[in-house]
């Protein structure tokens, strides 16, 4: 689609391409569309090659240009008006390519490794600065990515560890309970299709279900067995069966479900039933599967 379609007639291949990719479901990560480094920006095929894709996939999505022509106003315009990110790669093609552009609900990190591209390992300085600028964009409400390509010596993982263990680490300033504030989490949601946990702590956890006209959540067998779950419906209509009891759901329902109560969820409308749900304590580990009663969670920090 990128290399040989050029961006152009794509849809029956954005199709087979998403179908498989779909079954992933919760753990669907983040899409990566990578360009050639001589395709220009044609921005009539372009937003049309977005739009297509935008029809099929509502989740988050992230391109990687490698032509001057993608770094400027226009383009990033075109592709926030589409709701994709582009990266920030290192090296950097232009001087826009050093920070991620487009949509702000994706902060996209692609490191391919330099002076030499694939093979080169970063520095304890870089990587202290990249720390800094991924919990300053996650702080900021985007959803953080870094992905490093720079495999070729293996030096992929070593960086890789040593920036998760300095993201890991309190940031410059934080000494306890009265520096709190500065540690404010956020999220901007975009309510795609399936459940994904998006926000939490030990004490508690926020996550997003997306069900499809006619699909269904849960079961006559399902339960939280240590975690009440408050459900909020923004969009759509359906029924949640509660113990066997039936409710009817729409905009504005607010639904408590304690924990050992069996439920199921369902679209019975004609579009997305979108709901925000929060569990007390956490229900699920950061990947969507559910945690064991009792079991501390961390999912979605």
């Amino acid at each position: 689609m990128t290399h040989e379609l050029r961006l152009a007639g794509c849809a029956r291949h954005l199709d087979e391409f998403l179908e498989p990719v779909r079954a992933l479901g919760a753990k669907l990560g983040c899409l990566l569309v990578q360009l050639p480094p001589k395709l220009e920006l044609d921005g009539a095929t372009a937003g049309c090659f977005l739009h297509e894709l935008r029809e099929r996939h509502d989740g988050a999505v992230a391109l990687e240009p490698r032509n001057a022509s993608w770094f400027g106003r226009h383009a990033d315009e075109l592709l926030a008006a589409h709701g994709i990110s582009r990266v920030a790669a290192d090296p950097a093609r232009a001087p826009e390519d050093r920070a991620p552009g487009g949509s702000r609900d994706i902060a996209y990190h692609r490191l391919h490794g330099s002076p030499r591209m694939y093979f080169s390992a970063y520095p304890p300085r870089f990587l202290d600065g990249l720390a800094m600028d991924l919990q300053r964009e996650a702080a900021s409400g985007s959803e953080a990515w870094c992905i490093f390509d720079n495999t070729g010596a293996r030096a992929a993982i070593p960086d890789a560890l040593y920036l998760r263990e300095k993201l890991r680490a309190p940031p410059q300033g934080h000494n306890g309970p009265t520096s709190r504030g500065s540690r404010v989490k956020k999220k901007n949601l975009r309510f795609a299709e399936g459940f994904r946990v998006v926000l939490g702590n030990p004490r508690s956890q926020a996550a997003e279900m997306v069900l499809a006209p006619g699909k269904a959540e849960g079961g006559a067998h399902n339960n939280h067995r240590g975690a009440d779950q408050w459900l909020y419906v923004l969009a759509g209509s359906g029924v949640a069966t509660v113990n066997k009891r039936k409710h009817a759901l729409k905009a504005g329902a607010l639904l408590l479900i304690e924990h050992g109560d069996e439920h199921e969820i369902l679209n019975t409308g004609r579009t997305l039933l979108k709901t925000l749900n929060f569990y007390v304590p956490p229900a699920y580990d950061r990947a969507g599967d559910e945690l064991a009663a009792g079991k501390p969670g961390d999912a979605g920090e």
